[in-house]
């Protein structure tokens, strides 16, 4: 599985629109944001993503305890995706990117590894895309973690 993050500068995202809120729903996870490593750094946490160990810094970039709506929608390529919006966190978002281009950033959902992505360009605004999802059922859950909705499956 490869997600990516539009605000991380992925080819054809849209980042200055902002997700529609018809269809939005809250996010009631924490939501951060901390910079990553491939391999082992002093200081640095493991954790899994994708069955292979990352490892995160100990400071959080930003973390968002609500205001957020999340929305599933397609992405430019067709495969689906979700919309994230952090209303009032626009200033936030962008200093955190600004200061890190080039740096991979993992983004978290109740401390669990939603996505490792680098940072292209500075985040403008409120809104990011979360793409690269394999498929509907992939969106699904991540989108569960988000909202704490259980799955198809009865799992969360």
């Amino acid at each position: 599985m490869t997600m990516a993050l539009c605000m991380f500068g992925a080819n054809g995202c849209g980042i200055g629109k902002a997700p529609d809120s018809a269809g939005a729903s809250a996010v009631r996870a924490r939501v951060e944001w901390r910079l990553a490593s491939n391999a082992p750094r002093a200081g640095y946490a493991e954790a899994a993503y994708q069955g292979r160990p990352v490892y995160l810094a100990p400071q959080q970039l930003l973390a968002v305890d609500g205001a957020a709506t999340v929305t599933r929608v397609d992405g430019d390529d067709g495969r689906p995706a979700l919309d994230l919006r952090f209303a009032g966190h626009d200033d936030r978002l962008t200093r955190a990117t600004e200061q890190n281009i080039g740096k991979p950033i993992a983004l978290l959902a109740d401390g669990q590894v939603l996505t490792v992505a680098t940072v292209m360009s500075p985040l403008p605004g409120d809104s990011l895309r979360v793409s690269g999802l394999q498929d509907v059922q992939e969106q699904q859950r991540v989108f569960a973690l988000l909202t704490h909705a259980p799955t198809t499956d009865g799992t969360r």
